[in-house]
């Protein structure tokens, strides 16, 4: 899906309060030692553009018909009323690679949530990549049916990534696991201390 948005150049004579007070936004360009480009945005175009693409796809800035190619990398709201107030965007060369955030989506079946009781717990909702701008996937699938027990976890490096993906969030790093219900693992003691007594009783009786 190709965005584009359309911006134009900020007079930085203007302060930002007088730029958000006309409905825009103000915004940054940096990057690929380029001097920093000062844009500024109409705000519901951008946080439109923004629920779309988010981190990981690369969008188009239309300055007057010159067209450069970003991506977001930092968002500053008011969070009162949850308007956006600045925008920092990185720009990008399809033939350089970039780092990127991308967003993780837990699918399938659990059998230690279905069968055990237990809670998904995750712990990682992005996953830090790099990678060339045209090979950033959408999000990373997070295949949940290999917890089937207690102590089951998925890794970083259980992920399946496409190709020409290069992972930086470290490889043990754990994305999910699950939470037992109470009193399960004490259950779990009590079984095995019972198992325990049992044996040592037989073998007391035979030895007598």
């Amino acid at each position: 899906m190709d965005i584009v948005i359309q911006a134009k150049p900020r007079d930085m004579a203007v302060s930002a309060s007088q730029v958000r007070a006309e409905g825009n936004v103000p915004a940054v360009c940096y990057g690929l030692k380029k001097e920093n480009l000062h844009v500024a945005i109409e705000h519901a175009e951008l946080l439109k553009a923004y629920r779309i693409a988010q981190k990981n796809t690369v969008l188009t800035l239309d300055l007057d018909g010159k067209k450069v190619e970003v991506l977001f990398y930092n968002l500053d709201y008011d969070y009162l009323t949850d308007r956006i107030m600045h925008v920092d965007f990185y720009l990008i060369d399809q033939k350089v690679v970039v780092n990127a955030e991308i967003p993780l989506n837990f699918e399938g079946t659990s059998l230690a949530v279905v069968n055990l009781s237990c809670v998904l717990n995750p712990l990682l909702d992005t996953l830090k990549v790099k990678c060339l701008p045209k090979d950033l996937p959408p999000a990373i699938t997070v295949d949940i049916s290999t917890l089937v027990s207690f102590d089951s976890v998925i890794r970083v490096k259980d992920l399946e990534l496409g190709e020409g993906i290069e992972v930086i969030t470290p490889a043990d790093r754990q994305v999910c696991g699950v939470i037992a219900p109470r009193g399960a693992r004490k259950g779990d003691n009590d079984e095995a201390d019972s198992d325990a007594e049992a044996s040592t009783q037989e073998a007391g009786a035979e030895a007598a």
